[in-house]
């Protein structure tokens, strides 16, 4: 089941926020606690190519997401995905304060 953006109801895609976004240097998923657990998450860039993917451990609804840090300033689409989602969003990395 792929689900749209920004749509959340009892039948559709469940109540999911990344934050801070945008970010800098690190990015937390917070994501309901029926999804506890292992979560397959990609990161894809503006032109589509997928640019890190990778397995994080939801825990009490929160998630943090390592393959975030590595990325250069711009934007992204976060995907994760459960047994019976597909969950997206897009996020913003920014350059670091100094």
């Amino acid at each position: 089941v792929v689900l749209s953006i920004g749509i959340n109801s009892k039948n559709m895609e469940p109540d999911w926020w990344v934050a801070p976004n945008p970010f800098s240097n690190g990015l937390t998923v917070f994501i309901p606690m029926q999804y506890e657990g292992l979560i397959e998450y990609r990161l894809y860039g503006f032109s589509g190519k997928r640019v890190a993917s990778g397995t994080g451990f939801s825990q009490y609804g929160k998630m943090g997401l390592p393959g975030a840090m590595e990325l250069l300033p711009g934007m992204y689409l976060l995907e994760l995905r459960t047994e019976d989602h597909v969950l997206r969003k897009k996020i913003i990395k920014s350059h670091e304060l100094r």
